[in-house]
């Protein structure tokens, strides 16, 4: 509970003044791709995802998709950004994500919140490279092929992930 209190302590220190603020992003529509990979309960998840920027707001999109179907959406708000070399960017952020994974007999509806870390890089200006990692704690709802089903478990140590996405935009 006490690192959940940081994480929110840490993001309100950081939005204080600097609220949306993204120097290093693009301004504009951003349309791309990215792979994400979940390391959670010890176990690699990974998924392919579209990455989307609307120009109109604040918050960087990722539709992911996959066999059986899995369907996640994931919604980030960057608050600080600055360059650290011309082509090279960092940034923090503030999100969260829900998802629907049907892949197995058993089924899951999962939600949480998630702390984007991350570089971009821009060799080109009109597209942008970027890799981060994103701490995200969470809970799901799994339903059993044999009728039954399970209550999220907050202190389960399957609720804490680590997801690590590579990706792409290209900014029109």
């Amino acid at each position: 509970m006490k690192k959940i209190l940081f994480v929110f302590v840490l993001v309100a220190v950081i939005a204080t003044g600097t609220a949306f603020a993204s120097p290093v992003h693009p301004t504009g529509l951003g349309i791309g791709g990215m792979w994400g990979g979940n390391i959670q309960g010890g176990v690699l998840h990974d998924t392919g995802a579209l990455s989307l920027k609307l120009p109109s707001m604040p918050v960087f999109w990722a539709l992911s998709f996959g066999k059986g179907p899995y369907f996640g959406i994931q919604g980030d708000v960057y608050l600080l950004g600055f360059n650290i070399l011309p082509f090279m960017g960092f940034y923090l952020g503030v999100g969260g994500y829900g998802n629907i994974d049907l892949r197995h007999q058993d089924a899951a509806l999962g939600i949480g919140f998630r702390v984007p870390i991350g570089l971009t890089f821009q060799f080109i200006n009109f597209l942008e490279l970027f890799v981060d990692v994103a701490p995200s704690y969470g809970v799901s709802i799994w339903t059993h092929h044999d009728g039954g089903y399970n209550f999220p478990d907050p202190f389960n140590s399957n609720s804490w992930g680590w997801p690590i996405e590579i990706g792409f935009r290209v900014w029109l």
